[in-house]
């Protein structure tokens, strides 16, 4: 006899069947039965426990119509074999779709589709569950007038057929988890199995087609069938359109059984505990319906106490609110997690927000959902690996298998090994063969030991691969997959997976850590089917990658709650609930929930209609699908005992939404105009725990120089609480635009070093912005470099090779050298400095060479230039790339030992130069800066006994030297190379007289011969003199250039027979040299108290600071940001400030 329980959400159904078992349980009754869905039956067996003896518990059997088949199994067989999931049917689908290719019409093109086969898997389920043969869709193929629909009828039987045949007689000990249903259906066709039993089923929404057939042997075999369902009555009219698919079921049930009873006596609304739930769960969705206020006393306050609906501008505030709500909830009315839970209608969106912001208030969450396998580490290894066999061995591919945590390098050697990678752009090729490429690039120091350490890492990780690609070259499944499994354990894979579980859970994510072992069974599953199925067929790298991917695309792990107390998160249409007492029902959007009706199968809703004429009922009518998700919306709604919050969100990165009717409905029913919304709620709302104090108070400190007092107030008692948190003042700077600082002297003294070690760049550096220098120097964050021969890089070229042919040949021979001698000079040099430095040409782009030996011709163009210079200057190259500093000055200090380091290489590697000592300023009590660096190329000349000196740099760009930029700490490297070699190059010079600085423009010279001047090649050189600063000297200036023409040097008379120019006397030289002291002391007492704003300087020639700047998004620097503006002044000005400063400075120390 079949008994339905009817009645609304909260109704008392579940209980009432519940007690029919007991009662029947304690009487000894030992045949009964509860049926539910998978995720009710923990609560129903608790529920038995608690409320009878475990020996009566025990006479019931609490299962789900899957399990079902087990339990009849156990006793009459039939069941025997490997139950498949998604996994397994992906493989079989695939394999079937090659096998019937010649045999389909519309699908013949798309066998291999990964997607068809998956779309496909969940049509055959359907079908199944349905209970639609192949036969059945032919015969509609036949039927239907369509060309298209019969097509894809046709086909789809012939491939449904396929892949039914390939479970029944290839692979027989596999059961297709949709074939189980149907196979106890016809168990129980001749078995009376069920005689004599009470069978309850409870808890569902509706049933399959093949759950309507073990429905109906049930009903014909047991004593009694208890079937409940949501529903007051299933004829009565239903305005509110929510309960027509219920009793669409209910009717179908009844007409599976000769006699039924109706039990829809119970009317009363036994879980909610407040008139506001119990009139929400009456009314909701009924326009016919009078309000909240109006079915009661007009004077009695009905301001709502346990509904609450609010609205917030994104989906973070909506999960932020939830979240903050739901830890007051529990903290002040003692709520436990275990009694509130979070429903939305698809968790695309939910569960990535929902979990952190849980997360920021401490709240732990269980998913009711299952989780993915394909992010887990080892099978993104794994596909990885198929990826390199499959695509080559690049560079993306490999860095994709290293950085899965379980390769056979460290995460650092990892890091190391990428920067090395792209920083030469390896190809493919380049990964096979021993690493050549200089570590430091194109214009770094050869390093052979680390060169040596990138080469051990490439053994580890490119032998085991290339051993792999060649056992899977012509093999088959089984031996593919065998291969992949000693290539795991021959690299320790298993090993460290292993490790990485126990890291994970000495972090405290027990969870993951958990997974991995779970992941690995899963993962041997997988090689074991994908060689047993595909067995002997012989199987290339791409199918079985395909194969492999497909695979892991529907494989989940589940979700078991790792903890007893916790809050819930599930969507709609799958979560089921014990009775909670808060329920948040969230993203009660329009077409969001309830969600929009669409199909997405590969049968359309106008297919489905035509199959319904031919007799093949497959889903609802639109009708029954709008109203399937009404019934969904109202079981969220009416799931809580004591509150339900409901809510939407506005905006996303897509779309604008609006409310949906579940909102519309509610506001109506109790008279809400507005709901709440969460932007304008009080900061404080959301300070529950420290993390979350912390960050209300980040995202709202921007407002306190514009709210209100009240507001501020409210903010500053946050403060309060979190004000020993150093990141509290690290907003205040970012909120008052304060200078970045090190507060502590120590730190800073310990960052920067006690001494001062530094290059004339960095001096630059640190005056151009100090907080540029912190970053780059102090904590050494620096871009990835790219080895590409840009300008900068073009410009070390140029040095090597102006350097050595000069050297090569000295001042007179050069020039009397001819114009091929010349060019066979400077490629006698880019060839060494390419075979030495670059590796060759081997592995360089195309790109790379045209642009190497496009340096051959402006070298030339400027070793010429260079000899004509020669030609009229008494000035003679003397020394080239001659270093600024010994060994024993990089000893100065340990904090900068990457800079220690640095210079080392350098003196090692230019050992035979013999370098002067480094430029020394004392400050701070006997504490030291020294300045080391490189000179380009010194020129002395020597009169009377006396030598003067001049230095040279090549600028492959081009440089104008300003006098007054020194005055603000900038272009001073010259200068202080120039005062070095005063001060510490006596045993190589002599005593000598600082003449001037020459920036040398190293470039080829581009200039029209159109030009108005007598001579386009005078014009030329006129244009390529350069610039820099020189000693007022007549003799010495005649001596740099002939007649001082201003041809090579940017000095020359004017026609009132004057020299004109950047000239400085002596005497105004020493007091440079005293400015230039001043300012690197300056730096050093600056950097000692932590002083590293981010002040960039502006102005003419350094308007593009900060463009070109590497940490300009940390640095919080706008366009409208006070910058420190660098005044272009005379020399005359510039010169009559330092001697001012010398007369003042003069004075104090006087």
């Amino acid at each position: 006899m079949l008994n339905l329980v009817l009645g609304r959400s909260g109704s008392g159904k579940t209980e009432y069947i519940r007690n029919i078992l007991k009662e029947r349980a304690k009487a000894s009754d030992n045949k009964l039965l509860l049926i539910v869905p998978e995720q009710f039956s923990f609560a129903s067996e608790r529920s038995f426990l608690l409320d009878i003896s475990a020996k009566d518990a025990q006479n019931i059997e609490v299962l789900s119509f899957s399990r079902l088949c087990d339990y009849v199994g156990r006793s009459l067989g039939g069941f025997a074999g490997t139950h498949t999931g998604d996994d397994t049917k992906i493989i079989i689908m695939l394999r079937a779709l090659n096998s019937i290719q010649d045999s389909l019409t519309l699908y013949k093109k798309h066998v291999k589709s990964i997607p068809l086969a998956k779309e496909l898997i969940v049509l055959v389920s359907e079908l199944k569950k349905e209970c639609i043969s192949p036969e059945m869709l032919k015969t509609a193929s036949k039927n239907v007038r369509q060309a298209t629909l019969k097509n894809k009828l046709s086909d789809l039987s012939i491939i449904y057929d396929a892949y039914e045949t390939l479970f029944s007689s290839k692979y027989v000990d596999y059961i297709d988890g949709d074939s189980l249903l149907e196979r106890l259906a016809k168990t129980l066709e001749n078995n009376l199995f069920f005689n004599g039993y009470t069978i309850c089923i409870d808890a569902f929404k509706g049933f399959t087609g093949q759950e309507f057939e073990i429905i109906k042997h049930l009903i014909s075999q047991a004593d009694e069938v208890y079937v409940s369902l949501c529903t007051p009555n299933i004829y009565d009219d239903d305005p509110a359109m929510i309960f027509a698919s219920v009793n669409e079921t209910a009717k179908k049930l009844k007409s599976l059984s000769n006699k039924t009873k109706i039990i829809d006596t119970l009317n009363k609304p036994l879980r909610f505990n407040n008139d506001e739930l119990k009139f929400l769960e009456a009314n909701i969705f009924n326009p016919t319906t009078k309000t909240f206020k109006s079915a009661n006393d007009e004077k009695l306050d009905t301001k709502l106490k346990h509904i609450e609906i609010f609205s917030a501008d994104n989906i973070h505030d909506e999960c932020m609110y939830i979240a903050a709500t739901a830890r007051k909830l529990i903290r002040e009315e003692g709520i436990t997690l275990k009694d509130i839970a979070i429903i939305v209608r698809n968790d695309t969106n939910y569960s990535y927000e929902l979990t952190n912001c849980f997360k920021r208030f401490d709240i732990p969450v269980f998913e009711d959902k299952r989780a993915p396998v394909k992010t887990q580490p080892i099978i993104s290894l794994m596909i990885s690996v198929l990826n390199i066999l499959n695509g080559g061995f690049t560079t993306e591919n490999i860095l994709r298998y290293l950085k899965t945590d379980l390769s056979p390098l460290s995460a650092e050697d990892v890091a190391e090994l990428e920067n090395y990678v792209l920083m030469w752009n390896l190809s493919a090729k380049a990964w096979r063969n021993k690493f050549t490429n200089n570590p430091n690039g194109l214009d770094g120091e050869s390093d052979e030991e680390k060169l040596k350490k990138l080469n051990k890492m490439r053994e580890k990780i490119i032998p085991p691969l290339l051993t792999l690609a060649e056992k899977t070259k012509n093999t088959t499944a089984f031996e593919f997959s065998e291969a992949l499994y000693d290539f795991l354990v021959n690299t320790d894979i298993d090993t460290r997976l292993l490790t990485l579980a126990e890291e994970l859970d000495a972090a405290g994510y027990t969870a993951l850590a958990a997974e991995q072992n779970r992941v690995w069974e899963i993962l041997m599953e997988i090689l074991s089917k994908l060689g047993l199925i595909y067995g002997e067929t012989k199987t290339d790298i791409e199918t079985y990658k395909n194969l492999f991917t497909a695979v892991v695309e529907v494989t989940d792990l589940g979700s078991i709650p790792f903890v007893l107390d916790e809050i819930t998160i599930g969507t709609a249409d799958r979560i089921r609930l014990s009775n909670p007492k808060v329920v948040f029902v969230a993203g009660c959007a329009e077409g969001v929930f309830p969600a929009a009706i669409s199909n997405n199968s590969l049968l359309t809703t106008t297919d489905r209609a035509s199959l319904e004429k031919e007799g093949i009922v497959l889903s609802s009518s639109s009708e029954n699908l709008a109203s399937e998700e009404r019934f969904i919306a109202y079981s969220a709604l009416t799931s809580a005992t004591d509150k339900v919050f409901i809510s939407y969100y506005k905006t996303d990165d897509e779309a604008s939404y609006k409310p949906s009717i579940i909102i519309n409905s509610a506001k109506e029913l109790f008279s809400i105009e507005d709901e709440k919304n969460v932007s304008a709620i009080e900061p404080e709302y959301f300070a529950e725990t420290y993390d979350s104090v912390f960050q209300t108070y980040a995202e709202n400190f921007h407002k306190l120089k514009t709210a209100d007092d009240k507001f501020v107030t409210k903010l500053n008692s946050l403060r309060e609480i979190t004000k020993e948190d150093g990141r509290i003042k690290t907003l205040d700077m970012v909120a008052n635009k304060l200078p970045f600082k090190i507060e502590n002297k120590n730190t800073a003294k310990a960052l920067f070093g006690e001494n001062l070690y530094l290059s004339a760049s960095r001096v630059d550096t640190y005056y151009h912005c100090p907080f540029q220098y912190f970053c780059k120097y102090g904590l050494k964050a620096k871009p990835r470099k790219k080895a590409k021969l840009d300008p900068l890089i073009g410009g070390t070229v140029i040095h090597y090779v102006l350097e050595n042919v000069v050297r090569e040949y000295g001042k007179e021979k050069l020039i009397a050298l001819n114009k091929n001698e010349r060019e066979k000079a400077v490629d006698k040099w880019l060839k060494i400095y390419l075979d030495e430095k670059l590796g060759g040409f081997e592995d360089k782009t195309l790109r790379f060479r045209y642009l190497y030996r496009r340096l051959s011709v402006s070298l030339v163009d400027i070793v010429n230039r260079l000899c004509d210079e020669f030609s009229v200057s008494n000035f003679t190259p003397c020394d080239f790339e001659l270093s600024i500093g010994t060994k024993d000055d990089s000893k100065l200090n340990s904090s900068n030992s990457e800079l220690e380091i640095e210079v080392k290489e350098t003196l090692e590697e230019k050992s035979e130069k013999k370098p002067i000592p480094a430029y020394t300023v004392n400050f701070d009590n006997n504490k030291e800066i020294k300045i080391f660096g490189e000179i380009d190329r010194v020129d002395k000349f020597e009169k009377n006994g006396q030598s003067y000196i001049r230095v040279v740099d090549y600028k492959s760009g081009g440089k104008e030297f300003r006098l007054s930029d020194i005055l603000d700490g900038l272009n001073m490297q010259m200068l202080i190379y120039l005062f070095a070699i005063e001060a510490g190059g006596k045993k190589r010079y002599g005593e000598t007289i600082p003449s001037g600085i020459l920036y040398y423009t190293a470039k080829r010279s581009h200039v029209s011969l159109d030009s108005k001047t007598e001579d386009p090649l005078e014009k030329k050189i006129y244009a390529d003199k350069g610039s820099g600063l020189f000693l007022l000297n007549e003799d010495v200036l005649e001596a740099m250039e002939a007649n001082i023409k201003g041809n090579y040097i940017p000095v020359k008379y004017n026609r009132s027979g004057q020299l004109t120019g950047n000239l400085i006397s002596l005497e105004d030289m020493i007091k440079l040299k005293k400015n230039i002291d001043n300012t690197l002391i300056a730096m050093a007492t600056n950097l000692h108290n932590g002083e590293i704003p981010a002040f960039p300087v502006t102005g003419t020639n350094y308007d593009r600071t900060c463009e070109y700047c590497d940490y300009r998004a940390i640095c919080g620097v706008e366009d409208d940001s006070i910058k420190k503006e660098i005044e272009k002044k005379d020399n005359e000005t510039v010169l009559e400030i330092i001697n001012q400063q010398f007369l003042e400075a003069g004075e104090n120390n006087g």
